[in-house]
């Protein structure tokens, strides 16, 4: 049951950051839009459309989807390890970064391209999506480090111990 709700909050979650994702896309396509600037200009609203990878590369569309899928059933693989394990933090870390993934390949299968609306430094343009992916992935990295350095820790501990002799 315990693991069934926290598959609940993994959805609840990732739900939220695609909903959150594709309101925000579509926002950015009507008239209506804010247009916005911060930091004298290297953070400002934009209209793009992504057909390529990571900063607009060009590789063909069906191959990114299908790296897509792929690494979402990696991420759903893990979303239900930690669910079983109780880990909550990589629950949401996965569950950022599933919710990332799942709002790109929406775009991505349902028009061809990713919309995206932030241009950084003049030079990239991202969106909710991608933001999340960095967000869940670096907090997954930071997990994963965290734990090995446990795990180094605990091995030190255990080999510094000397056995006891029995007489």
């Amino acid at each position: 049951m315990r693991q069934g709700f926290r598959l609940l909050a993994a959805v609840l979650v990732s739900g939220f950051v695609v909903l959150a994702d594709q309101l925000t896309k579509k926002w950015f396509e009507t008239d209506n839009a804010s247009v916005f600037s911060f930091f004298f200009g290297w953070i400002r609203s934009v209209h793009h459309e992504n057909h390529g990878a990571i900063a607009n590369l060009a590789v063909p569309s069906i191959l990114i989807i299908v790296v897509s899928l792929l690494i979402c059933g990696l991420i759903v693989f893990g979303l239900n390890r930690n669910a079983r394990q109780g880990r909550w933090t990589g629950i949401f870390s996965l569950s950022i970064l599933f919710g990332g993934a799942i709002g790109n390949l929406v775009d991505r299968m349902r028009l061809g391209y990713v919309r995206d609306w932030i241009l950084l430094f003049n030079m990239s343009a991202i969106n909710l999506a991608d933001a999340a992916i960095a967000v869940g992935g670096l907090w997954l990295l930071w997990i994963v480090y965290r734990r090995q350095k446990a795990d180094v820790h605990k091995s030190k501990i255990t080999a510094d111990q000397k056995p006891e002799i029995m007489v």
